[in-house]
């Protein structure tokens, strides 16, 4: 059984991977403060497999790495 970790422990473990976090705590901004990864990939299709199989309703798919790369602007 995985260990409750905070969203930075989970962050430095898991690095630029996307991970299945259950039992997820949410702050008053619905940020992940806490909570158990499930699964973790590289491959976000990898989550979503085993997300579909496993029915969880406490819980956040979320990139642990940069959105996008340092070296480009986004213009909104």
């Amino acid at each position: 059984m995985s260990k409750v970790m905070t969203w930075s422990q989970i962050k430095a473990r898991y690095r630029n991977q996307w991970v299945f976090i259950n039992d997820a705590e949410f702050d008053e901004h619905l940020h992940v403060q806490r909570g158990k990864v499930l699964c973790h990939s590289k491959d976000r299709n990898e989550i979503d497999r085993v997300v579909r199989n496993t029915h969880r309703l406490n819980g956040a798919i979320l990139f642990t790495g940069p959105l996008i790369d340092e070296d480009v602007v986004a213009i909104l």
